[in-house]
């Protein structure tokens, strides 16, 4: 720590000037940080949902290999370069998982019931998908 800090504190103290400029200034750092945040997050919800097919793709999906984070902690370089191929080969199977999804829906008039079922069963697991990968991100 700076040996300014006691010096400073004791300023700010002192001085309602002081005091009230620098709330004031990180009240202002927050509300624009605040801003760009949901900016940005308005942005990612946007584009996900105007294709979220091109989103699963670009992901591995859930469910592909058991995660383990008792241990968390950041990969080594040799294990990066272990993952790298199995993610690689992950996300190319997510494009046949998404196919097979698609192709168990029937096409039948006659099974319509059958047929709108499938389609409401994938869009809820495309969208809670979506969801766990978007709070992985803000880390909800």
């Amino acid at each position: 720590y700076s040996p300014l800090y006691p010096k400073h504190a004791k300023l700010i103290k002192q001085n309602d000037m002081i005091k009230h400029l620098l709330f004031q200034t990180y009240d202002r750092a927050c509300a624009r940080q605040l801003r760009q945040f949901l900016e940005l997050f308005d942005n990612l919800l946007t584009t996900t949902f105007s294709n979220p097919w091109v989103f699963l793709k670009g992901s591995t999906l859930a469910g592909t290999e058991a995660e383990d984070t008792s241990d968390a902690a950041l990969p080594s370089f040799e294990n990066t370069k272990e993952r790298i191929p199995k993610e690689i080969a992950g996300r190319a199977g997510t494009e046949s998982v998404l196919s097979g999804w698609l192709t168990d829906i029937p096409a039948d008039a006659g099974q319509i019931d059958e047929a709108v079922h499938k389609v409401q069963l994938l869009v809820l697991k495309t969208y809670s998908f979506i969801r766990s990968q978007v709070c992985d991100q803000v880390e909800l």
